[in-house]
């Protein structure tokens, strides 16, 4: 199993990429997805909180046996 953290930058970091993806293929709007990604990730580490750790955190393979 991964760690939490490990989870979160995974998450963050392929969300940006599909925005890219999507702004090349599709269209640039898209790219307004990696934007909203990037400032949430600088937002959430200035106020040192991080609510897709939350989020992941009770995703069912991060759950303990005895939850």
């Amino acid at each position: 199993m991964w760690a939490l953290d490990r989870q979160v930058r995974f998450a963050a970091g392929t969300l940006v990429i599909l925005g890219f993806v999507l702004a090349w293929a599709v269209d640039v709007r898209f790219l307004a997805l990696s934007a909203a990604v990037g400032g949430a990730l600088a937002v959430t580490a200035a106020l040192d909180i991080c609510p897709m750790a939350v989020l992941l955190g009770r995703m069912p393979w991060n759950r303990g046996s005895g939850r």
